[in-house]
């Protein structure tokens, strides 16, 4: 997301107090611009104004003006009023906002925009600026003055991250609250995040403090929102060899579901240097005071917890109390042996007979090791088979089973994933959402819970029965369902339910590739006459898309078929939704439907502004679903999509249908 820098308040404060269509030459006087600057931050106000209902409008020969409802000016003038009304209180609080403001707008600006925002003089920022360019140096990024142009910096992107991370975390300490006033970070990156830290489980963080786990939003935050406008980055800090790894695939992970983005694998040796970092500022041993001999003693720990288990090592890695717990064991075993003293005791022979198990793999991990290691008994797996069973039952004690819920509609492509991109904000921490259709289960027993906007033929499982449109009720239902579940099933994880559905992913690849190029190849937008009404918006789609005349009608009946099991009109977003799987395409399809004058008319229609067609062979598998359903996740999380679309914007909406290909696919065959 881009950040909204002063100027734009500004811009945007001058046309909603306009009555009339204002000169872009007088805008850039007023703004201390240039008239190239209006043009370009025109668009982005533009993008900005659309949930609100508004739009950027020219009038030849006189100007551009906002147009829209006064119900949409008054949202937008709470917007620019709370903005404008978060001045700094303090030099420390104005250069904290002014080196965020340079750091994420990316261009270079002139600082009368912050002279107003500031309520300060242009001398007062000069000086500022003299202040924050040694800061910036000591980061590697440098203030750059172009004199008639403005102030920016420049340097290479981590840097920049850096200090974009410094300064956040400057501000937090400071509680200074940037969003107002730059809208940065962005609010919905800035919830995600926040949502991910708060409710989803992390094996083995229990190391960090209440100031790390801050940092670590903040760096998670300044990560994605540079990942969203720039794409990643090739250069890396970390080392594939690091413990932090495991941890950071999971944060990255998720934030690719979320946002779309693409965490390369530079980007994941990054993060897991910075939870590193974050480890060691927040490590207090113990032991600490003889750390140059245990050190020794700790890599023979790390190297045999490779050996007792190679799956589980990367999280058994993480256990402080078990690393520490083996050195110990094994620097003082290597004294008493180097004594010639015996460590008999009657526990040792009760402990292998209870957890034979764990002492063989002890056993095979000790023989494993080498060097100094190589005169420590066998005998001794028993006692550190104690250690490595503790850190198990550590781990199952902090582990609760994800619960696999089934979210089913009619076609598995629409309505679905509207509901869970809304039951993943409630339930997320607790339940991976699963997008099925009628026809879609094979073996419910794989489900713990099943939620539907259409009524089962059968319920072998617990069912939730829901509005499409969930209500507040539908969701305090199912978030109970939920909790009575999972009071039911406390055990372990440790399994990788990850492993089928990857070898599935190979197994499909090129038929999913295939998919992809037919869906951008065969976008379109069309124009219909305002007052159809839902038949003959659907046999217009039918006949439009089908591959032939037999076809259309395939395609007309299923979208009918479809509407019998619940509405596809969607007045909350302000589009009728047409999607379903049929015999009558072979390729999976994703179009716009728009009426000619910008509003359909019939009353069955609720006022949609435009009709989204998603249509899906009836043989589509489940990443062909998955890719059509992210679409349908975009239109309710993502404002700009959802504004294109209704803006019936043919090129912006490609645009974008393409990058959320290209992110599916490289999620989807990152393997």
């Amino acid at each position: 997301m881009t950040t909204i820098p002063p100027r734009l308040t500004r811009l945007m404060e001058i046309l909603l107090d306009a009555g009339s269509p204002q000169v872009v030459t007088d805008l850039a006087n007023r703004c201390g611009v240039s008239r190239r600057t209006v043009f370009r931050e025109i668009r982005d106000i533009d993008a900005l104004v659309r949930p609100f209902g508004l739009t950027i409008s020219t009038k030849v020969g006189e100007g551009v003006f906002l147009e829209g409802e006064e119900a949409g000016r008054e949202g937008l003038r709470a917007l620019v009023g709370g903005r404008a009304a978060a001045r700094p209180v303090d030099a420390d609080e104005r250069r904290i906002l002014l080196l965020l403001g340079l750091l994420t707008f990316g261009d270079v600006q002139k600082l009368q925009s912050y002279s107003r925002s500031f309520g300060v003089s242009g001398a007062t920022l000069s000086h500022d600026l003299d202040h924050l360019a040694q800061r910036l140096a000591a980061r590697g990024v440098r203030l750059v003055r172009k004199p008639g142009f403005g102030v920016g910096v420049r340097g290479d992107e981590l840097s920049i991250r850096k200090a974009i991370y410094a300064t956040l975390l400057a501000a937090e300490r400071k509680k200074v609250r940037t969003q107002p006033l730059l809208g940065y970070p962005p609010p919905d990156i800035a919830d995600g995040v926040r949502q991910l830290m708060e409710t989803r489980f992390i094996p083995h963080l229990t190391w960090m403090t209440e100031e790390s786990r801050q940092a670590l939003a903040i760096c998670l935050t300044v990560i994605t929102d540079r990942l969203v406008a720039l794409g990643p980055i090739a250069q890396a800090e970390g080392d594939a060899s690091s413990p932090m790894l495991p941890i950071a695939d999971f944060f990255a992970d998720s934030l690719e579901l979320m946002f779309g983005v693409d965490f390369a694998e530079p980007e994941r040796l990054n993060l897991a240097h910075f939870l590193s970092g974050l480890r060691r500022s927040s490590h207090f041993s113990a032991q600490a005071a003889d750390s140059a001999g245990l050190s020794r003693w700790k890599a023979l720990a790390y190297q045999m917890i490779e050996a007792f288990d190679p799956e589980l090592a990367p999280v058994l890695k993480l256990d402080d109390r078990l690393v520490d717990g083996l050195a110990a064991h094994l620097q003082s075993a290597s004294v008493r042996i180097s004594a010639h003293v015996d460590l008999n005791d009657p526990l040792a022979d009760e402990v292998e007979r209870a957890f034979p198990g764990i002492t063989d793999k002890s056993a095979r991990a000790l023989g494993a090791l080498g060097g100094e290691a190589d005169q420590i008994p066998r005998s001794e797996a028993s006692f550190l088979a104690t250690h490595f069973g503790a850190a198990l039952m550590r781990l199952t004690e902090h582990s609760t089973r994800r619960l696999r819920v089934a979210v089913v509609c009619g076609s598995g492509i629409g309505t679905s994933y509207l509901m869970a991109s809304q039951l993943a904000r409630h339930i997320g921490s607790k339940a991976d959402l699963e997008i099925c259709g009628l026809e879609d289960v094979e073996d419910w027993a794989d489900f713990d819970l099943c939620v539907s906007s259409v009524d089962l033929t059968e319920e072998p499982v617990p069912v939730v029965r829901v509005n499409p449109l969930l209500t507040a009720e539908d969701v305090a239902a199912v978030t109970a369902r939920v909790g009575q579940i999972m009071a039911q099933k406390r055990h372990d994880r440790l399994g990788d339910p990850s492993a089928g559905a990857l070898r599935e992913q190979c197994e499909q690849a090129a038929r999913l590739l295939d998919d992809v190029a037919a869906l951008l190849a065969g976008f379109a937008v069309v124009t219909v006459d305002d007052d159809c009404n839902f038949d003959q918006l659907a046999r217009f789609a039918g006949y439009r898309f089908g591959d032939e005349e037999e076809a259309g009608r395939l395609v007309y009946e299923a979208l009918i078929r479809r509407e019998a099991l619940s509405t596809q009109v969607v007045p909350t977003l302000g589009l009728v939704l047409l999607h379903a799987r049929t015999a009558g395409v072979a390729r999976p399809l994703f179009a716009l439907i728009v009426p000619a004058g910008g509003l359909f008319t019939s009353p069955a229609l609720q006022g949609s502004r435009c009709c989204v067609v998603m249509l899906a062979p009836e043989e589509a598998g489940r990443d062909t679903l998955g890719l059509l359903g992210r679409f349908s996740t975009a239109l309710l999380e993502d404002p700009a999509f959802l504004a294109a679309v209704l803006a019936g914007d043919g090129p912006l909406v490609h645009r974008r249908v393409e990058g959320f290909a290209r992110d599916f696919l490289s999620q989807a065959l990152s393997f």
